[in-house]
């Protein structure tokens, strides 16, 4: 364990967990909206993008999640807002109840996107990454079946 991690293990009861939250659909701009909300020099972003905390790693502990966030007092003093995105809470059933007991008073900020705007910036990012072969029709009706 680095001296780093061993510090914000250490310290997580003093950190300022997020006042919001991003989710939403793939391909909806929360990359964007995170990045953008990031520049600003009253919000916290973390360095990373999708936490996953509380779809994949809850059992892991608030110990866990909390170390990735400012210290509380670095936060009152400079006025800021601290906020985390994960577009995968909207898709898992348990993380409404997770988020509420958690963050009760957290605001959720949720992009979506017209349906098929998205699958085709999906299908097209896709190709891009190489993990799509088919054309668009075909992939549609490979899809439907």
């Amino acid at each position: 364990m680095t001296l780093q991690s061993y510090w914000q293990e250490q310290t997580w009861r003093s950190r300022k967990l997020p006042d919001f939250l991003i989710v939403g659909a793939q391909k909806a701009g929360t990359t964007t909206l995170s990045y953008l909300l990031g520049q600003h020099p009253h919000v916290f972003m973390p360095y990373f993008k999708e936490a996953h905390f509380f779809n994949l790693s809850y059992r892991n502990g608030l110990k866990f999640y909390a170390r990735h966030f400012p210290l509380s007092y670095k936060v009152r003093i400079k006025n800021v807002c601290v906020g985390e995105a994960t577009p995968d809470y909207i898709f898992f059933p348990q993380c409404p109840a997770l988020i509420k007991e958690t963050l009760p008073t957290v605001k959720i900020i949720v992009l979506l996107r017209d349906p098929v705007s998205r699958a085709i910036s999906h299908y097209k990012h896709n190709v891009q990454m190489r993990r799509e072969s088919l054309d668009l029709a075909d992939a549609l009706s490979f899809e439907i079946m």
